[in-house]
């Protein structure tokens, strides 16, 4: 093994991916760019959404609404129309139709004030209308529904609950942000990191077989091992430009995703917690690129490269899934031996501040071993002429 030719064919490598100003900004630049722009554009929408207070149609059909209810209703700044009973009908058919949006029918002679709650025979029935297929029908109907409970309590009060301006949950910042980081984060990295492997891959190895060059460079007088780890270094170190252009933008873009735009997000997390977190991802990168070559190596063209790597993808994200469905990172050494799904557990271990370094070590030492069996798998088929030849 000769690192002064690894080096050099890896520089080659390298400047065949950054030497071409366009290749540069599509691997470095447009990845974060996007995915900024994208998840930032989808948590604005999820506002949007969720603020339907704004739309001018918010008003509520009510039929025989008592003073003390319709006070309250106005101190809520809830609009609403009152109408008469005969008219009960056409406001449901209206409601059905969605031009109007919620009824409220309350009984005759409606009472509060007066009411036994012991006696169930006595207790009153308020009627809401509403369509679920509207997203406005549904918010106001949780709304006036909650309204009305709300204004029950305050009649029957026994006791609060939390009600005063005390601090009652002893999360920390870091903690809550850590927990909803890294539910999402995992899945959207491997995501991610998949999308950047998958294109340089296929067009080093595929890509050049296709060309013919590959064959070009079997032909010198290197050892098919330094080939082989110099192409697995190059495109490691271009997919992780590029995961972490990825990792960025989702970073800036977060806060508007999960509305947290009061803290930063970039300041949660000290320098030894990035420097696990810049190794794990390094890791996983070299496993999925060393897997990724060698069936591309397999392949004759980039569009059969892709096409066989494209089942990968639901591994990934599955794997990726598995931060959403648990409480804390698997605590068995031994499970931080299988290959991605260590990573993906490290991960979640790192973003919620559960760090154990023994699982890191295992983790990062048999993903590398994981890596130089591939090189070697990798380098025996350099030196197949039917595989490269096709």
């Amino acid at each position: 093994m000769s690192w002064n030719e690894i080096i050099t064919i890896a520089k080659k490598e390298l400047f065949k991916s950054f030497g071409n100003k366009r290749i540069l900004f599509t691997t470095a630049i447009m990845p974060g760019l996007v995915i900024f722009v994208l998840y930032s554009l989808m948590g604005k929408t999820m506002a949007n959404q969720q603020n339907i207070e704004d739309l001018n149609s918010s008003y509520i059909i009510t039929i025989n609404l008592p003073e003390e209810i319709k006070k309250y209703f106005e101190a809520s700044n809830l609009e609403f129309q009152n109408v008469g009973y005969t008219r009960q009908d056409e406001m449901k058919e209206l409601i059905k139709n969605k031009t109007e949006v919620l009824l409220v029918l309350f009984p005759d002679e409606f009472s509060v004030t007066g009411q036994d709650s012991s006696d169930l025979n006595s207790i009153q029935n308020i009627e809401v209308y509403y369509n679920s297929s509207s997203k406005l029908s549904s918010y106001m109907y949780s709304k006036v529904t909650t309204l009305i409970n709300e204004y029950e309590s305050s009649i029957f009060n026994l006791f609060d609950i939390n009600n005063s301006n005390e601090q009652y949950d002893l999360a920390s910042n870091k903690e809550s942000v850590g927990r909803n980081l890294s539910a999402i984060l995992p899945m959207l990295l491997m995501g991610l990191i998949y999308s950047c492997c998958l294109s340089i891959a296929a067009e080093s190895i595929a890509g050049e077989k296709e060309r013919g060059t590959m064959a070009t460079l079997l032909v010198t007088p290197v050892s098919r091992v330094n080939i082989a780890m110099a192409k697995v270094t190059s495109l490691s170190i271009v997919a992780l430009i590029s995961g972490i252009s990825s990792y960025i933008g989702i970073v800036l873009s977060l806060p508007s995703l999960l509305n947290l735009e009061s803290l930063n997000i970039l300041m949660i997390y000290n320098i030894e917690e990035y420097i696990l977190l810049f190794f794990t991802v390094f890791s996983i990168i070299l496993v999925i690129i060393s897997i990724m070559s060698i069936v591309s190596a397999y392949s004759n063209t980039i569009k059969e490269a892709t096409t066989s790597l494209s089942p990968f993808a639901a591994l990934m994200m599955l794997i990726g899934l598995t931060c959403m469905i648990q409480t804390k990172p698997a605590s068995h050494w031994w499970m931080y031996l299988i290959p991605l799904y260590n990573g993906v557990q490290e991960l979640y271990g790192i973003l919620i501040s559960e760090i154990n370094y023994i699982n890191f070590t295992v983790m990062f030492v048999s993903n590398s071993v994981y890596v130089f069996i591939c090189i070697f798998i990798l380098s025996r088929m350099f030196n197949n002429e039917k595989i490269i030849f096709g």
